[in-house]
């Protein structure tokens, strides 16, 4: 596995005089640090307490305070902070965030990583590159998320339809909607957001959204077909008429209720999933396009706050929230896909054992999910125009376009 440049030690290890004082390795002094991440459920946080608790029983010296929020709620609190330099020493990062809050966060370069122990070969490469900007190193992971086709196993069998494998083909995949799709069923559940829209361009045309440069490319033609590709299932009926909502969940409770038989969804949905259906679920890769399999890969991690007063401390606390032992945690409970390839297997038991070979498929074939600096913007607009667009009220065309030049424009002002 490669390595990865970053910037010069310059950087980091100017910062780190002011840690001095802390007294790291001074039995007699404990540093606090503040630890932001979100989380929407008691269970979510006490994940996160039982990794502090693993943090403070290695480094004695340490202590965490935990600050939480739910998901969306997180990113509002840390613009607020962050324009008031009161935000947290660690701070929650989601790649595909990485680009728009790189400023607030220190470059963790080579020696400051050694120093705490973080071999970044020992993770996915795909969620690496994806806590980058510009080769830059900003956050270490812990969970890695490639997108993967969840599928009715009793479905297929009543329907006399080959259950899907590594290696299926977007033909296979299209065959299968098709004969899926009978009575009031359907094939297969349109979720209307960019992500999955962009799993599809990935696998049909084999580009991204997202230039290697980071600029946006809504208009190339990978998305355009990626679109029509989906406008024309539902336009069969092979897939229901979208509801005139960008919830991101209606595609996912079609297919719990059993009203499609296939959904595209990340790992993080498992377990919701396996406590909801009353049938046997499959978890299969993406259908292989002309250039074979291949997903986009998001994940998270945790960086250190450029306005930290004490850098060195937070990362060593990193080092344990995303050390082996946290993420067997993490894994054992359901609650991350780890980033960690070594840790990984400890995340398929019981009921998660159904994704072991898709998810182990998916990241080999992965590609780190590209993001521009304004996002949230990108994701607003497409929110805002995919329902009309993929119920055939507008071309494909038309809805990449407006998105784009509207994204464009946002960001002239």
């Amino acid at each position: 596995m490669k390595r990865y440049a970053r910037i010069s030690a310059a950087v980091l290890v100017g910062t780190l005089g002011l840690s001095a004082c802390s007294g790291g390795d001074d039995d007699d002094v404990t540093t606090s640090l503040t630890f932001s991440m979100w989380a929407g459920s008691t269970p979510e946080t006490e994940a996160l307490q039982t990794l502090i608790d693993l943090v403070e029983e290695e480094h004695p010296d340490l202590s965490i305070e935990l600050q939480t929020a739910p998901f969306n709620d997180y990113w509002t609190r840390l613009a607020a902070q962050a324009s008031g330099g009161t935000e947290a020493c660690i701070l929650g990062v989601q790649s595909p965030r990485t680009s728009s809050i790189s400023s607030l966060l220190l470059p963790l370069e080579d020696s400051a990583l050694d120093t705490a122990g973080i071999d970044l070969s020992e993770f996915d490469d795909a969620i690496v590159e994806g806590t980058q900007v510009e080769n830059v190193q900003y956050a270490v992971p812990y969970d890695v998320g490639p997108l993967v086709v969840f599928y009715n196993a009793d479905a297929f069998a009543a329907a006399d339809v080959v259950e899907p494998a590594n290696g299926w083909t977007v033909e296979d995949f299209s065959s299968a909607a098709a004969d899926l799709s009978a009575d009031d069923g359907h094939g297969f559940a349109v979720t209307p957001n960019y992500d999955v829209t962009n799993a599809w361009s990935l696998t049909l045309g084999g580009e991204q959204g997202v230039a290697e440069d980071g600029s946006l490319q809504l208009d190339d033609p990978a998305l355009v077909e990626a679109v029509e590709f989906l406008q024309q299932l539902i336009a069969d009926g092979h897939a229901p008429p979208l509801a005139a909502t960008s919830d991101n969940y209606n595609a996912l409770n079609s297919f719990v209720s059993g009203d499609a038989a296939m959904v595209v969804d990340g790992p993080w949905q498992i377990a919701y999933v396996t406590e909801q259906v009353s049938f046997e679920l499959g978890v299969a890769v993406m259908p292989a396009g002309p250039q074979g399999s291949a997903t986009p890969v998001a994940g998270s991690g945790y960086g250190v706050s450029a306005s930290c007063e004490y850098p060195e401390e937070a990362l060593r606390a990193i080092s344990v929230l995303t050390g082996p032992e946290a993420q067997t945690v993490l894994a054992e409970m359901g609650r991350a896909y780890p980033a960690r390839i070594a840790e990984q297997p400890a995340y398929f038991q019981g009921a998660f054992q159904v994704a072991e070979g898709a998810l182990a498929a998916s990241s080999e074939g992965g590609q780190a999910l590209r993001s521009t600096v304004n996002f949230t913007q990108v994701n607003s607009l497409f929110n805002q125009y995919a329902v009309s667009s993929f119920n055939g009220d507008m071309t494909a065309e038309d809805f990449l376009g407006t998105v784009q030049s509207q994204t464009e424009a946002g960001a002239q002002q």
